[in-house]
């Protein structure tokens, strides 16, 4: 089975379309999102249509979550906290319903999707490293865990040091258990602006992290145009 996985998407349509137009190259048999459809981007509706259309597996991201229940976003940002509740006017009803639906965990034969740690996936914490990583396939039987939420793409090969990504090209896994992030669509966080996803053979048992360049100014001027704060525009151009 070939996946495609995408994360973060944060309503970065610009990004999305552009990441969309070379899925279509690679023709996945299943498309996974790892949640946070919305937030900081402006164009959350149709972020949400894309992925009710053109997603198999779709988990609930703490963004997708809290712009929901808005009122528990205590831990966020101003600025991050200023995006969500505009992202509540702006939004219809019946997608707000469907991103309260979303399960926050997926299980599906020898992989399991998640946004945050598979160990306790309502606090979102991160994987960041090596340890972290064993800890969570530690909590799971599954050979695969599927995460996003740090915005940076990472392959964690269980017991061994992080695998050096380089895009497009293909990384073994081999009979490894593995934390796999596909980095993000809308707001990578890695000081690379283009936008992230990757490709998840399991015929192979391969995994390929891939970058594709977008209108990253575009983006930039529509968050400008919503009157989002100016900071989630500027940092898309870094990449940060």
């Amino acid at each position: 089975m070939k996946y495609a996985l995408i994360s973060d998407i944060h309503g970065n349509r610009h990004a999305l379309e552009a990441v969309w137009a070379r899925l279509e190259g690679e023709e996945p048999d299943q498309i996974i999102c790892g949640g946070d459809i919305v937030g900081y981007g402006a164009f959350p509706a149709e972020c949400v249509q894309w992925v009710r259309e053109h997603c198999d597996i779709s988990v609930r991201g703490n963004h997708d979550h809290h712009v929901v229940q808005i009122s528990g976003a205590h831990n966020f940002n101003p600025r991050a906290y200023a995006a969500l509740a505009w992202t509540a006017e702006n939004i219809p009803d019946d997608d707000l319903e469907w991103l309260a639906s979303m399960p926050m965990t997926v299980e599906m034969d020898e992989i399991r999707v998640t946004h945050g740690h598979p160990m306790l996936p309502e606090a979102w914490l991160y994987i960041l490293d090596r340890h972290q990583a064993d800890m969570a396939l530690k909590s799971v039987e599954e050979r695969i865990v599927i995460t996003g939420h740090s915005h940076v793409q990472a392959c964690f090969l269980e017991s061994e040091a992080p695998a050096r990504l380089v895009h497009f090209r293909e990384i073994e896994l081999g009979s490894k258990r593995s934390v796999l992030n596909p980095g993000s669509v809308g707001q990578p966080r890695d000081g690379d602006p283009r936008a992230a996803f990757a490709i998840l053979d399991t015929g192979k048992w391969t995994y390929t992290p891939m970058r594709v360049a977008y209108d990253v100014e575009g983006a930039r001027e529509a968050i400008l145009e919503a009157g989002l704060p100016a900071e989630l525009g500027d940092r898309l151009l870094a990449g940060y």
